[in-house]
């Protein structure tokens, strides 16, 4: 028989869209750094905005229940460590990440079409769209910028953990397949002086490369190559990254970016995968389960199990060697390392 709590779970699940609406109206308002900036009084925010005093005050009682902010005795209202991240000035800011996840998620995926992906087995968004999500963006640069900003916060919260867990010591050059902006690769390079580096994107996606490794005070040790990595990626290097793209692909399309690495890196050379790994059950983390959902609905794409890279590996030409979880964001680190080469390759 159902308890009290089981009815609860329910209600929390059905308000979760309204929640994520609310963010969204405080991410599209600044209220975090309104707050931040010492507004903390709903009138004087009202005044600031234009906005309506009670409404605007029930809205931040709303965050207050989500834990973003808090109330005092007087009515006024302050950030919580969670609220701060979204602070556009915040070093460790989410506020991009967040925004376009649920101010921008509009422009880029139709929620209610995910019943056509479980149906057909096909994309929802290619479907509505006519094209994939990445030629999408390219005819969108204002689009691509957000989106590009939203991957660099992603980056950030890894990106340290990453250059201190792998052993970089037996390389000397190392390439970000797919690095977007650099910060993955800046922030190695940072910590590792010794080595040089590669990043490769398409030309959209490198847009903002040369102010974030002009930032790191790396540019002098990494080069930008613009290129598809369907079709080739740079050599020769000891180590190849791939963060946060192959579960953008089906097993398919992921297979043929497994080749372009093969083909360029050498026998002894190590291939580094960053991806969330699935539990087998459904015992899996709600973010993992719920990402799963994005990459299908969005780009076509999954986030894969243990085995699933496994064999996705043995197919085209590597053996996973070892899997190491990182402290964010349900990530986990796998190297891979070269085997014999696979018939397609040979050809």
């Amino acid at each position: 028989m159902a308890s009290a709590t089981d009815y609860e779970h329910i209600f929390m699940l059905l308000s979760s869209t309204v929640a994520g609406q609310a963010l969204a109206v405080a991410l599209d308002l600044k209220i975090a750094d309104r707050i931040d900036a010492g507004s903390g009084d709903p009138a004087d925010l009202a005044q600031s905005l234009g906005a309506d005093r009670d409404n605007l005050t029930r809205l931040l009682q709303a965050l207050a229940a989500l834990g973003l902010c808090i109330e005092d005795d007087n009515g006024h209202f302050a950030l919580t460590d969670v609220g701060a991240l979204l602070r556009t000035t915040d070093p460790n800011s989410l506020a991009n990440l967040a925004e376009l996840n649920v101010v921008r998620i509009g422009d880029l995926v139709t929620w209610h079409e995910m019943k056509s992906s479980v149906l057909t087995g096909k994309c929802a968004f290619k479907h509505r769209n006519g094209v994939d999500f990445f030629e999408y963006l390219s005819a969108r640069p204002e689009l691509y910028q957000m989106f590009n900003l939203a991957m660099r916060q992603g980056s950030k919260l890894v990106a340290k953990d990453i250059a201190e867990v792998y052993d970089f010591s037996k390389a000397a050059t190392i390439i970000d397949i797919g690095g977007n902006d650099g910060t993955l690769l800046a922030t190695i390079l940072a910590a590792h002086p010794r080595l040089t580096g590669a990043l490769f994107d398409t030309a959209g996606g490198v847009a903002e490369a040369q102010a974030t490794l002009d930032e790191a005070q790396v540019a002098s040790r990494c080069t930008v190559t613009v290129g598809d990595f369907f079709q080739s990626v740079p050599g020769v290097a000891d180590v190849y990254i791939l963060k946060s793209v192959l579960h953008d692909w089906d097993d398919s399309a992921a297979h043929e970016i497994l080749l372009s690495c093969r083909r360029a890196i050498p026998d002894d050379g190590r291939l580094l995968i960053i991806e969330p790994v699935l539990d087998k059950s459904a015992s899996s983390t709600v973010y993992a389960r719920l990402s799963d959902l994005n990459m299908m609905v969005a780009l076509g794409g999954r986030e894969r199990t243990r085995e699933d890279f496994e064999e996705l590996c043995r197919g085209s030409g590597f053996e996973v060697t070892q899997v190491r979880r990182l402290d964010q964001l349900d990530l986990s680190l796998i190297e891979a390392a070269p085997t014999a080469m696979p018939t397609a390759i040979q050809q």
